[in-house]
């Protein structure tokens, strides 16, 4: 027997009660900093940089965004001696601050530009509403070696 109008749909079965099943989380890497390259060499062995404020883990192969350098071009190699850690093989060296003699190298891959990120100032009941934005300028470093002592 129908009722029509939608009314069976009233009167369907409801599903069993108890939790609703998960989805798996998915990681979500970081934009900001390391996206696998598709030539990794070694994945054991990583170095931990500081670029003027920031520190990113890397490894040979890895692609790394940087603050825009407008004195880098696409192709140039660029030298990383600031390195705080490094790590071989279940070795690691820990400097105070840097590890002496160590260098990561790389090649500018290209200039590019953040995600647009929105800025907005708001008091209630005051007519205060500022809405501003920007997009962060970012230079594509491809990870070339990792030498160290």
């Amino acid at each position: 027997m129908t009722l029509g109008g939608g009314a069976d749909r009233l009167l369907a079965p409801f599903p069993a009660p108890g939790p609703a099943p998960l989805e798996p989380r998915r990681r979500v890497a970081t934009p900001l900093f390391r996206a696998p390259g598709p030539d990794r060499t070694d994945p054991k062995m990583f170095a931990v940089i500081s670029d003027r404020g920031n520190q990113a883990t890397v490894h040979v192969g890895d692609i790394v965004l940087c603050d825009y350098q407008s004195d880098w071009s696409a192709g140039d190699s660029v030298t990383f001696d600031n390195v705080l850690l490094m790590g071989d093989e279940g070795e690691v060296s820990v400097g105070t601050p840097t590890v002496a003699g160590a260098k990561v190298t790389g090649e500018v891959v290209e200039h590019c530009r953040g995600k647009k990120e929105v800025v907005f100032r708001f008091k209630r009941r005051k007519n205060v509403r500022v809405k501003r934005g920007l997009r962060q300028d970012h230079t594509r470093v491809r990870i070339t070696g990792i030498e160290g002592a």
